[in-house]
């Protein structure tokens, strides 16, 4: 693997989520992103991709409805 290559650092954070390893591709992800320039599109992709392994980590709480708050 090229160590300079966003693509294949999202790839491979994409491969290791549906292996579970959330930690570990969050990692690399974190490595796309300091692969790519800040202005790339690509990075909103890396950036969903983040989020939806943070979700299936459990790292966002669920937030009651703003109705039952009232």
């Amino acid at each position: 693997m090229d160590p300079a290559n966003a693509e294949a650092y999202r790839y491979l954070g994409l491969s290791l989520y549906a292996d579970g390893e959330y930690v570990a591709a969050l990692h690399a992800f974190d490595e796309a992103l300091a692969h790519e320039p800040a202005n790339s599109p690509a990075n909103a992709d890396v950036y969903f991709d983040m989020g939806i392994t943070h979700r299936d980590q459990g790292i966002f709480a669920a937030r009651p409805s703003l109705t039952a708050m009232r």
